[in-house]
């Protein structure tokens, strides 16, 4: 079984939402075990990131997948599982007036790298 990071869908996706629903389901057409893992509730980015690292670490140790794909880099820093990390633009880091989210390059610049040198892949 494949754990997949889905905190990034919401009841309305935006464009990286949008992929990680047809990545899930493009898995799911090809047979692929998947243990699709969102949020509880609505929590913001801030509190996305804490229950990536409180939340989905807990979960990967109670139900141990083979694997963890992240469509995005947002993920644990600890995993307890072998980790994939998509990475599609580093425009908030090159461009930081440019990012929807205020202070996404800092995320970028300083837990981005952390991310993915926790990764398996990349």
């Amino acid at each position: 079984m494949i754990a997949v990071n889905a905190t990034i869908l919401g009841e309305r996706p935006t464009g990286l939402g949008v992929y990680a629903r047809g990545l899930i389901d493009a898995l799911r057409r090809r047979g692929a075990e998947l243990d699709v893992v969102t949020l509880p509730s609505p929590r913001g980015h801030a509190g996305r990131i804490l229950w990536l690292q409180t939340g989905l670490r807990w979960h990967l140790v109670r139900t141990r997948p083979s694997a963890l794909l992240n469509p995005l880099p947002e993920a644990p820093l600890l995993p307890s599982v072998p980790q994939v990390t998509v990475v599609h633009d580093l425009i908030p880091l090159f461009y930081p007036g440019r990012a929807r989210v205020p202070r996404a390059h800092l995320y970028f610049r300083y837990v981005v790298p952390l991310v993915l040198r926790a990764s398996r892949s990349v």
